[in-house]
Formats: structure tokens, C-alpha cells, sequence
């Protein structure tokens, strides 16, 4: 597959499936349009490490939202593009302007086969804290294509048997040595042994390359996985979903990257009434090829991040029928490398560093079309060895609040 040319494809999909939408009529409108207004201040901009100079600032978030919602039929299509200009008071060299555009197309036929077409483009200024080598300071925006079909036969049967194939291509602007281009196929067969249980056993394979690593010489990944998945309905109120993967990765250039291990994911989510929801979540994956439950989703960043442990718990709480409250809290190990800007195996370091955060939220709905909100986040990361090169300890406290107004 080329995925040079996975740009022009995913436009492509994307004013395909918009097309389709042109030709259907509902009576309430599918579409919406939106504007918005935020306000964020961060207290260390750059994420400096602990204890030295901070560079903190304020910044305003112009955004345009537009959507549709689109039964046609069996078939359902959703689009959305939601796009921000970003300024900032004092450092106006970090102005940018961020998007993200995505379709999705959920069909099927009258028979037993079921499945989706998804595509997505978006834009972003990059985290500072993912260049963890510091070799780079100043805006570097990322791009990242990304397209996905999967297929399903069986529904109300017993069994039911998928397969899908999914593309991704991540670009960025100022730091190419972390472009990398992917692609993931998948298959695997799920059984409904009684009611509420779902068990899957399913294999993937990833193929992905990064171009530019050590100075034009190519990092080819080849991934492998036999995933065990299982999803329990406990109660109208309560669904458990779990995958246990073995995975073996093997790099032709970063062979400190190489492994053989089991990696998974673990989901909750609760509603002990029905004005609050929980959702806790464990996981361990690399950055290649890692999977959501979704099947036909891979996700991935192209940081340092060699194995990530994460463990995160969110409510949401409907407090009356117009005001909403949010929590969450959330740590992170992860055990890292430098071999992105080390050239040969022979001069990798490794470290590890654990990553906590709390954020609390607030929303406001006075009528159907408008929402307000305020929003706080604390971060805090620990290093297990301060003498380590490749990372830091920092915090950051960020603060936002923001307005949208819909038409419907």
C-alpha cells in the first residue's frame, strides 16, 4: 500500500461520503453549525523541567464547528469538522490553527453483513513534552491521515466473523525524523455464548516504517498480535470489555524497540443512576499498532514511548437537567528510548517516568443551542533517575473556559 498518496485518499472518502449524504432528505435537518470562543491559560507552556525557568501565557481559540447526522436507509453517515484559530497574547510564535475532519459511514445490507467506512484528517500543534531529547523548542505542528474500513458477517447469529484494513500517516512539521506511515489488517471471530457475553479471538498485523529515522535511514516495524477479547453486559447498567494480547514487534533499525510480551486493556463503565456515569480504564501497549476495543481503530503516537501503563478513572455528573459536572484522574508509567535521535543500537538509552493528572470540569446548557463551560487540569510527571537525558520532571496547571453556540 502507498501511503504517500493517503492524503488525497482520504479526501477522496471524505467527499465521497459527504456526496451520499446530498442525496437524502430527513424532516428534522441532520446538520448543525456551531462557533466557539476559549480562553486557556497555561502556567508552563513549553513543559520546562522542574525547578528551572517557566514559560506560562494565555491564548484564544476561534473555532467553527459543522456536522451532519444522516440516516440513508439501513445506512448511517456522521461528518464533522471542527477547526480553531489559536493566538497567543505574548508568544505569538505558537499562533496556529488546528482541525479535524471526520466521516464515518455505518452500513448494511438486508442479509447478515454489517460494517464501516471511516476517514479522518486533523491538525495540531505538537505536545512539547514528547521530544523528550529538548532538540527542538518552538512550534511544531502535526498532521495525521488516517483511513479504516471493517466488515462483519453473522449479527443475530451465534458467530460472527470480521475482518479490516486500516491506513495512518502522521507527518510533522518541524521534527521528520518522527514521521511514520502504517497500515494494520485484522480478522478474527466472535461467539455469543449466552446472554450479555461476547468473546473474541482475533490476530492483527502491522506493517509501518519511519522514512526519516537516523538521518534519511529507514525504521521498518513489523507487528504482530493474537488478541483475546471480551465484552459482559453485568447489567443494563454495567459493561466490562477486556483484551489480552500477545504481541511481538521487531524494528530494522531501533532494535532496542524489539519485544515479545502481552499487552491489553481493560474497560468499565458504570451508571449507578442515571445522573452519573464511570468510566475506569487499564492499559499496556506500545505506540505502533495499539488497538482500541474498536477492532478496525489502531492509535498510535510517535514519541519516545517504547511500553505505556495507564490507568484512568472519569465521572460525569448530571447535576440538574442544565448543569454538568466532570472529574477524572489518571497515571501513567511508561519506559522510553532516545533511538529516534541516536543513530545505531549501540548508543540507545532507556529511562522510565510516571505521569499523573486531575481534571475537573464544569458545563452550563441555559438552552438547547448554547453551552458554557470552565475546565482545570493539573500534570505532574516524576522520572525514576533526575540524572536521566531523555526525560524530566515537570508540572503544568491549565485553565480554560469556553463558549458554543449551535444552529440545528
Amino acid at each position: 500500500m502507498n501511503l504517500n498518496r493517503l492524503p488525497a485518499l482520504n479526501a477522496l472518502c471524505c467527499a465521497a461520503l459527504l456526496g451520499c449524504a446530498m442525496q437524502a432528505r430527513a424532516e428534522t435537518s441532520p446538520y448543525y453549525l456551531g462557533v466557539s470562543e476559549t480562553v486557556t491559560r497555561d502556567s508552563n507552556l513549553e513543559r520546562a523541567p522542574a525547578g528551572g525557568p517557566v514559560l506560562s501565557d494565555t491564548f484564544l481559540s476561534t473555532g467553527v464547528r459543522l456536522g451532519l447526522d444522516q440516516t440513508l436507509s439501513r445506512q448511517r453517515l456522521s461528518a464533522s469538522l471542527n477547526a480553531n484559530r489559536n493566538q497567543f497574547r505574548s508568544q505569538k510564535r505558537f499562533d496556529n490553527t488546528d482541525y479535524a475532519l471526520n466521516t464515518r459511514l455505518d452500513w448494511a445490507t438486508a442479509e447478515r453483513w454489517s460494517g464501516n467506512l471511516l476517514a479522518e484528517t486533523r491538525q495540531s500543534l505538537d505536545r512539547f513534552d514528547v521530544d523528550n531529547t529538548r532538540t527542538f523548542a518552538g512550534r511544531n505542528l502535526v498532521r495525521t491521515h488516517t483511513v479504516s474500513t471493517q466488515a462483519r458477517v453473522g449479527l443475530v447469529t451465534m458467530y460472527t466473523f470480521d475482518a479490516g484494513l486500516s491506513a495512518n500517516r502522521v507527518q510533522y512539521e518541524a521534527s521528520p525524523t518522527r514521521d511514520v506511515r502504517q497500515w494494520t489488517g485484522n480478522g478474527g471471530i466472535s461467539v455469543r455464548p449466552g446472554s450479555g457475553l461476547q468473546v473474541r479471538v482475533g490476530a492483527r498485523y502491522t506493517d509501518a516504517r519511519y522514512p526519516n529515522f537516523a538521518n534519511g535511514v529507514g525504521d521498518d516495524v513489523k507487528r504482530r498480535d493474537l488478541d483475546f477479547t471480551g465484552t459482559l453486559e453485568a447489567s443494563g447498567a454495567s459493561t466490562l470489555t477486556a483484551r489480552l494480547s500477545r504481541t511481538r514487534e521487531s524494528h530494522s533499525a531501533q532494535l532496542a524497540r524489539d519485544y515479545n510480551t502481552w499487552t491489553g486493556a481493560l474497560a468499565w463503565n458504570w451508571r449507578p443512576t442515571a445522573k452519573v456515569t464511570l468510566d475506569t480504564s487499564l492499559s499496556r501497549d506500545s505506540n505502533i499498532g495499539s488497538s482500541s476495543f474498536d477492532i478496525g481503530q489502531t492509535s498510535f503516537d510517535t514519541s519516545d514511548t517504547r511500553l505505556r501503563t495507564t490507568l484512568a478513572v472519569k465521572a460525569q455528573w448530571e447535576l440538574t437537567g442544565k448543569v454538568l459536572l466532570g472529574a477524572g484522574v489518571s497515571t501513567s508509567r511508561r519506559t522510553l528510548d532516545n533511538s529516534l535521535v541516536a543513530i545505531g543500537a549501540a548508543s540507545v538509552n532507556s529511562a522510565s517516568d510516571r505521569t499523573q493528572a486531575v481534571d475537573l470540569s464544569l458545563r452550563y446548557l441555559p438552552i438547547r443551542n448554547i453551552e458554557l463551560g470552565c475546565g482545570v487540569h493539573w500534570e505532574d510527571r516524576s522520572v525514576s533517575d533526575p540524572a536521566s537525558t531523555i526525560t524530566y520532571a515537570y508540572d503544568v496547571t491549565v485553565l480554560n473556559c469556553s463558549g458554543q453556540l449551535y444552529w440545528r
